[in-house]
């Protein structure tokens, strides 16, 4: 009878050392899982702040840019100026 007990036990601790073992493998792997998404995780933060940081030089530029008004007489100026050629500059300089 005891010899039934001790097969019994025997049994039972093979059965949780292997629950134990798969359980130390799935933890395993989701911290492997759990790491990729943090670099992801990081990844992707430190591409928003790049853009972020291009947006803000973007707007800076614009803001530095002076809107100048058209003065109605000098539009009237320049609908009669001829457009310069890139061939015709070449020519009248050589």
């Amino acid at each position: 009878m005891a010899e039934k007990l001790l097969q019994k036990l025997e049994e039972k601790m093979m059965f949780l050392i292997s629950e134990i073992e798969g359980l130390r493998q799935e933890v395993q792997r989701l911290r492997h899982e759990n790491m990729s998404f943090k670099q992801a995780k990081e990844q992707d933060e430190k591409e928003q702040a790049q853009q972020v940081q291009r947006i803000a030089e973007m707007i800076q530029m614009i803001d530095t840019v002076n809107v100048v008004e058209i003065n109605p007489n000098a539009a009237n100026l320049m609908a009669g100026a001829k457009p310069v050629l890139l061939e015709e500059a070449v020519q009248s300089a050589g």
